[in-house]
């Protein structure tokens, strides 16, 4: 499994990558802002991103609409759940993300957002 985590706060991002890598024995690639994120997907194909909203340099809808752009309206096979401290389930936004973990999020959540957004079942991820 590959996952690119898009946040500008290095300590969640060093959480999260150490949670990831464990559990889902993930190749793991960290963008801090929106521009390291596109640089990141010209050579790294992730099944799964997860995405800050208010990231520096392009935030996470401009973000998104540069990923659409370049996958002509659409995207190719990997996932996005968008992290976020606002509730933005109901936004205009839900429709062209995965899944949404808000944040402050536990370690249950984070799992259950990744496994959600890819499908996964508890005891597929423990095997992955």
């Amino acid at each position: 499994m590959r996952i690119l985590i898009c946040d500008d706060d290095v300590m969640l991002n060093r959480l999260l990558f150490s949670y990831l890598r464990r559990v889902y024995r993930a190749e793991i690639k960290i963008a801090h802002d929106g521009q390291a994120a596109l640089s990141h997907l010209e050579h790294f194909e992730p099944d799964l991103i997860l995405l800050d909203f208010m990231l520096p340099k392009l935030n996470g809808e401009q973000l998104l609409g540069e990923i659409e752009q370049r996958h002509r309206g659409g995207r190719s096979a990997f996932k996005i759940v968008l992290c976020t401290v606002m509730d933005m389930k109901k936004s205009a936004l839900a429709r062209r993300v995965d899944g949404f973990l808000q944040k402050p999020a536990t370690v249950a959540q984070i799992r259950q957002a990744v496994d959600a957004a890819l499908h996964l079942s508890k005891a597929a991820a423990l095997s992955a």
